[in-house]
């Protein structure tokens, strides 16, 4: 049986990772053809999304498909990274996140 808690922090993830769904969205794109991993630690859920290489018949190849969620008892997104992002924490609101001192960005020229 599944804890409701645990539950909620589940679906709060499958919500902001997959766009709606419609009769066209291709299998890829569906939370059945995903494997989820779920660990408690306190009051925290940690949800790890992985694609099911076997679950769309082997005809996707996905690079960088998954994604991390960490999930508050009350089905709060503490963090979230998706694909290759950083795993790094939002900067808290109203908080510009910066500038990059002391380095010379030239866009690339020789």
């Amino acid at each position: 049986m599944l804890d409701g808690n645990l539950f909620r922090a589940v679906q709060v993830s499958i919500e902001d990772f997959f766009p709606k769904q419609s009769k066209d969205t291709p299998c890829w794109g569906r939370p059945e053809a995903y494997r989820y991993r779920v660990i408690r630690q306190g009051d925290v859920f940690f949800i790890l999304i992985n694609e099911a290489p076997d679950a769309c018949g082997n005809t996707f190849i996905g690079v960088d498909t998954g994604a991390r969620y960490a999930v508050s008892l009350d089905g709060r997104i503490l963090r979230r990274s998706v694909g290759a992002e950083p795993e790094t924490p939002p900067p808290p609101p109203g908080i510009d996140s910066g500038v990059l001192e002391g380095v010379a960005l030239d866009g690339g020229a020789p």
